[in-house]
């Protein structure tokens, strides 16, 4: 007969919201991470790379917002430009054409509203400028880079050309967007050029249209004119060299929703569902070209949000029993209250882990506390 075996342990962490220092930390294992207060909970930005304040797959542990962040492609010869990641927040379940609560790699959107910009990342990261002088938006200490307000013609100068893999390397934008598209591109748009000297350039919506990392193709993204229910959607994202990702859409209710996506290797295909008395597309599962996939289930709308991330199974190819499976429960707000590892390639049995907000910070400079208990199921052959 088998024997359950439970292995519990309690952590009790203590977060400064201001400065995003642990100032005790629960745990070394690969399933926590270093992390800024918002957006992904792995990774800092600007100047500041932030602290361990992620547990769980991960679990922002200031504010309970689940994050899970999906590669669907990345490939096509070396420094392309082209990707496709996915990102999910239970703590800010926006609409999206690729499913409520999730955004993507092309994503990064330009807000100008208010006393002071933002630039809204992919992964729901918030970054605030100082307030706008003319054609210029500064960060503070050069943080985040700045923005300057340029016609098209001077974008066309500012693009590293030289990067393309395959010659001739061309300096027209007309080799990369319709001509009907130029049209819509007016005087007012924006470069963000980073400290990294990577740049963005959004177009009149405050939408991205061009991204060029250093050393790498720059990205050309071309969007439907059309009014209707994709205004403003992605049609292709091209690079120098002519590669690209093909976006295509369907119909969902009243509105629509991401259906596929063609590669340079193959083709990506989306999976959606409109929850009852909704009308926001809610993703539910993603198959890759070589067949491998991930499967996802969301809470029952009579007792949460229909959008909130239940379960994820992720799934190689040709196999019935998913590598990864990993489940969530959340409290009030969307915060994530208990993870279950079910099966993950990084344990050797399941793993349960409860989070006890005890106190939330409220302001810059307060303080919060939060207990998390972890317990891992053993099993024990006995005869």
């Amino acid at each position: 007969m088998a024997m359950n075996l439970f292995n519990s342990s309690v952590f009790v962490l203590l977060i400064s919201l201001s400065t995003g220092i642990t100032l005790a930390q629960t745990s070394t294992t690969e399933l926590s991470c270093p992390a800024p207060t918002a957006g992904n909970p792995c990774h800092g930005v600007g100047n500041n790379p932030g602290q361990v304040q992620s547990v769980a797959n991960p679990i922002d542990v200031t504010t309970g917002n689940k994050f899970q962040e999906e590669l669907d492609y990345f490939g096509g010869p070396q420094n392309s430009g082209l990707e496709f990641f996915r990102y999910y927040n239970s703590t800010q379940l926006t609409p999206s054409l690729i499913g409520q609560g999730w955004r993507h790699s092309y994503s990064r959107k330009l807000y100008l509203q208010g006393k002071r910009p933002q630039i809204l990342l992919d992964d729901s990261t918030r970054l605030m400028f100082e307030p706008q002088q003319g054609n210029l938006i500064s960060s503070r200490n050069n943080e985040y880079g700045s923005l300057q307000r340029m016609p098209l013609k001077d974008v066309v100068n500012r693009i590293d050309w030289s990067t393309a893999a395959i010659p001739p390397f061309k300096q027209s934008l007309s080799q990369f967007f319709s001509s009907d598209y130029l049209k819509t591109l007016r005087d007012d748009l924006w470069l963000w050029e980073y400290p990294s000297k990577a740049i963005d350039v959004f177009n009149s919506k405050g939408n991205l249209i061009i991204s060029q990392m250093p050393a790498t193709e720059a990205v050309f993204i071309e969007r439907e004119t059309k009014p209707g229910p994709t205004y403003e959607a992605i049609l292709r994202v091209q690079n120098q060299s002519e590669l690209s990702l093909d976006f295509h859409y369907e119909i969902l209710g009243k509105g629509a929703r991401l259906s596929q996506i063609d590669t340079p290797t193959g083709s990506l295909l989306f999976k959606h569902d409109l929850p009852k008395d909704e009308e926001e597309p809610r993703l539910r599962g993603v198959t890759h070209f070589n067949e491998a996939k991930v499967v996802y289930d969301y809470h029952d709308a009579s007792q949460q949000s229909p959008y909130l991330l239940q379960r994820a199974r992720h799934f190689s190819e040709s196999t019935q029993k998913p590598y990864r499976d990993v489940a969530w429960d959340y409290g009030s707000h969307g915060k994530a209250k208990q993870v279950t590892f079910h099966r993950h390639e990084g344990l050797d049995a399941p793993l349960y882990m409860n989070l006890d907000y005890v106190k939330i910070p409220q302001h810059n400079g307060d303080t919060g506390l939060t207990e998390l208990t972890q317990t891992y199921k053993q099993q024990q052959s006995k005869t």
